[in-house]
């Protein structure tokens, strides 16, 4: 509803700016991060990316429109449709991925956002008298109906909540709050919403609701007893599943895990905030009739905590979540700018992928530019990996920097045969000279021995990026099996997988490889 409103505004240019919307307001709301919780972070990013392409487009229609050209009107009311139906897939996945554990997920939510995050808010619980007579199920409409009622007397404000109910027996509520006044009127509503629900009550036994409420702040201390019988009391499960009473050790283990996961994402803040992170380089092979050579290698970032390496599959999430992705990409730019030489001792280029934010911040494109100097200066090539969608919503970018840098500066579609890739799409990039290369996602790679469609795919890709004159760069290459099955689709390409090697330092890179360079 609130994507499909866009199109509804289109003569209303305020409500098409993006952070007034209602779908900004949504997507910062604690609901849709308990939404969020059971699903990737690719597919959360991938939301965010989408619904603000969705604003994007909606004034470029506008334009058109005023400017009375109607062609590109309509092609761009195509594009903003495709995306919201991409966008409404997703968020249906995501929903039906939240109904499957709403207990789990809605506790995590609890215990690692809020309570850890420091963030304001408050927990209550509205429950039914022990003695009060009516049944559960009884309980469980009144639940629905006070939660519906609340939501509706809340409507006019812009109170942040969600709330889940357990087995019939509590609606369960959790809200973030800026000023302590705003505790009170909340409470006030919920005590309309419970005192409106009982009046439209035609029963004889009427349900005494209880409400209970506590600062979320004090929970971040509590011993495995409290912590029990908090989860206890978020049993926030389906009507047919039974309450689930978490163990003394179990609670241990959680509380555990809560303050590991914790002091994970303190530490990665910290050290992405202070460059204190190292880069590697992942080999990216060429792949001949009669060799097998290191070309380049894909630039990837590692955090080191007490001497323990924390990969980025670890942090990466972190980085999201904290918007990190633009200072984190500075960094990396900064340092490939310094060690420019060195790596021109051992490879030909190097791959980096950006966060999509970093397009739009001019002290990361600054970096950008000062790191693509010390590369030409070394005939060096610095190959950008982006996504199809993130490479068309920043083309104007990329296009200007490769009118500065064409010989040092490339660009790769990254996670091709993967979403939403389009054949069209790389056809016009290609004509526009924006395609150095096209790397096939290892979703398709890995199953080429015992999957034909992955195999004809990953066939038809080859077969694609040789028409169109550019590379064609396989990922997860991790076995010789794999290998000798991709050498009957062609006999050259580029291949990156662990069969060739794990990232490693770039002083490491010489002796970890030297049979593979050139």
């Amino acid at each position: 509803q609130f994507l499909n409103s866009v199109l509804n505004n289109l003569d209303n240019l305020p409500v098409l700016i993006y952070e007034e919307s209602k779908s900004y307001k949504w997507i910062n709301s604690l609901e849709f991060k308990l939404l969020m919780k059971p699903v990737s972070f690719e597919t959360e990013s991938n939301i965010l990316i989408f619904t603000h392409a969705i604003y994007n487009l909606a004034r470029d229609i506008v334009y058109f429109i005023k400017k009375e050209d109607y062609r590109n009107a309509y092609h761009f009311s195509v594009l903003i449709d495709q995306k919201i139906n991409i966008v409404s897939s997703l968020l249906e996945g995501a929903l039906v991925a939240f109904n499957q554990d709403n207990l789990h997920h809605f506790f995590s939510m609890f215990a690692e956002v809020v309570l850890f995050d420091k963030q304001y808010s408050y927990f209550l619980t509205v429950s039914t008298d022990v003695g009060s007579p009516v049944s559960k199920y009884r309980n469980h409409k009144t639940f629905q109906s006070v939660y519906r009622q609340l939501k509706l007397n809340a409507k006019s404000s812009q109170f942040h909540f969600t709330g889940t109910l357990d087995n019939g027996n509590a609606l369960h509520l959790l809200m973030h709050y800026h000023q302590e006044e705003e505790i009170h009127q909340f409470i006030r509503l919920l005590q309309d919403a419970i005192e409106k629900t009982l009046e439209q009550k035609q029963t004889l036994f009427v349900p005494r609701l209880i409400i209970r409420a506590a600062e979320t702040e004090p929970f971040s201390g509590m011993t495995t007893d409290k912590l029990q019988l908090l989860a206890m009391q978020m049993a926030s499960v389906k009507v047919e599943l039974p309450h689930y009473l978490l163990k003394p050790d179990e609670c241990h283990h959680l509380r555990q895990h809560i303050e590991r996961d914790t002091h994970l994402k303190s530490v990665i803040f910290e050290k992405v905030k202070q460059g204190d992170f190292e880069i590697h380089f992942e080999p990216i092979v060429k792949i001949q009739p009669d060799k097998v050579q290191l070309v380049y290698c894909e630039v990837l970032t590692r955090i080191i905590d007490n001497n323990k390496l924390i990969e980025a599959e670890q942090f990466i999430e972190t980085i999201y979540q904290q918007k990190l992705g633009a200072v984190l990409d500075k960094q990396v730019f900064d340092k490939l700018a310094n060690q420019a030489e060195a790596i021109n001792r051992v490879l030909e280029g190097v791959s980096v992928n950006l966060f999509p934010e970093s397009f739009k911040d001019e002290r990361v494109m600054s970096s950008v530019k000062n790191c693509l100097e010390h590369f030409a200066k070394c005939n060096l090539l610095l190959i950008i990996e982006i996504t199809e969608y993130n490479l068309f919503e920043n083309y104007q970018i990329l296009e200007s920097l490769l009118k500065l840098y064409p010989e040092t500066l490339k660009i790769s579609v990254d996670d091709f045969g993967s979403g939403y890739s389009s054949l069209a799409s790389l056809i016009k990039l290609s004509q526009k000279g924006l395609l150095y290369a096209v790397k096939i996602d290892g979703s398709l790679t890995k199953n080429i021995l015992n999957d034909n469609n992955s195999y004809e795919v990953v066939k038809m890709a080859l077969t694609l990026s040789e028409k169109l004159g550019v590379q064609s760069i396989i990922e997860f290459v991790e076995n010789k099996l794999l290998l000798e099955k991709l050498k009957t689709l062609s006999s050259r390409f580029y291949a990156q997988g662990y069969y060739f090697g794990k990232a490693v330092a770039l002083n490491q890179v010489a002796s970890r490889f030297a049979s593979l360079i050139k």
